[in-house]
């Protein structure tokens, strides 16, 4: 029957009917193409006009943190080292002098000037700047192999199981990674830190920043972690549950609590550090956005000196 009511329609027709849907098709391909374009260009701009500020304002790690770690992996001047995601190289700068080298890769050209810059002014000779990310590793450092590997405050960003994988090919067998990350826990906020985030909240709730997500979240070739204890997704795996799942073992995790201290100035450049608030997202709404947290920080601490309790964690493995 099926057969026989095929018969009867027309082939003309048929080739009409074909047509048109292949022609849907292609039309529909060519879009979900240009929408991946234009949310990629979106991530890949994410820290746009940042690297500046980051440099700047961001601040560094404590000298605790490398001191465990060299000891943690025995360096003893004679390795090659990765710093994935590297920034203006706060940690590949102070780790530089206990490796023979160190690779800083970012994707982002502002960030490597300021890292380059950074290191020139510290004296710091035996880093190499190659702009690049997580993603393509293999063809990137194709006969490069690592002691270690170190990601700060950048793991979040990428694809984290494709990472793990490329960087087991690329370590050296006693060797490892560290992953480090600050765990922001709103019920140790200070009063300051909560009125930053309805100043934030107030200006940047809605538009870019909410396009910026979801162009990462949507077309990830990184996969974002929400640092926010009380509201983090329940389908995003914490950064330990990827390593834990991949061949590197041993997994061990550091913690180390101190005191930060900052002033009006150095809050505005940290928030211009970052991408969901840089000075290319706030555009004609930067002075207005500014002067909001000047009026409220003034308003919270007279004195302009404000502590922050920072909680610090550095996740280890190897592999072995």
């Amino acid at each position: 029957m099926i057969t026989e009511f095929f018969s009867s329609i027309p082939m003309r027709f048929m080739s009409i009917h074909f047509a048109f849907c292949q022609n849907i098709l292609v039309l529909f391909a060519m879009y979900k193409i240009q929408e991946r374009k234009y949310y990629m260009n979106m991530i890949r701009g994410r820290f746009k006009g940042t690297g500046w500020f980051y440099s700047r304002y961001r601040p560094w790690y404590p000298d605790v943190l490398f001191n465990y770690v060299k000891d943690s992996f025995h360096l003893n001047g004679s390795e090659n080292l990765l710093d994935l995601g590297c920034g203006p190289g706060h940690l590949a700068i102070p780790i530089a002098k206990y490796v023979k080298r160190v690779i800083g890769v970012d994707p982002e050209p502002e960030m490597l000037i300021e890292a380059k810059r950074l290191a020139d002014y510290n004296k710091v000779k035996n880093i190499k700047w190659v702009r690049g990310s997580s993603d393509g590793l293999d063809r990137l450092l194709f006969s490069d192999k690592f002691k270690l590997t170190t990601m700060g405050r950048s793991f979040h960003w990428m694809d984290r199981e494709r990472t793990l994988s490329s960087l087991f090919k690329k370590t050296l067998y006693g060797g490892g990674i560290t992953i480090i990350q600050e765990n922001h826990d709103e019920t140790r906020k200070r009063k300051w830190q909560k009125a930053m985030n309805l100043v934030i909240e107030r200006w940047l709730g809605e538009g870019k920043q909410k396009g910026q997500k979801y162009a990462v979240e949507k077309f990830s070739m990184y996969n974002i972690k929400n640092n926010d204890n009380n509201n983090a997704n329940k389908n995003k795996k914490h950064h330990d549950k990827f390593v834990a799942a991949s061949n590197f073992s041993n997994m061990k995790i550091w913690k180390y609590n101190y005191q930060r201290t900052w002033n009006i100035q150095s809050i505005i450049g940290l928030l211009y550090s970052k991408s969901s608030s840089s000075i290319y997202v706030l555009g004609n709404k930067r002075k207005p956005f500014q002067d909001d947290i000047i009026k409220t920080l003034s308003e919270i601490q007279p004195s302009g000196e404000f502590i922050e309790d920072v909680s610090l964690e550095a996740i280890l493995a190897w592999k072995e």
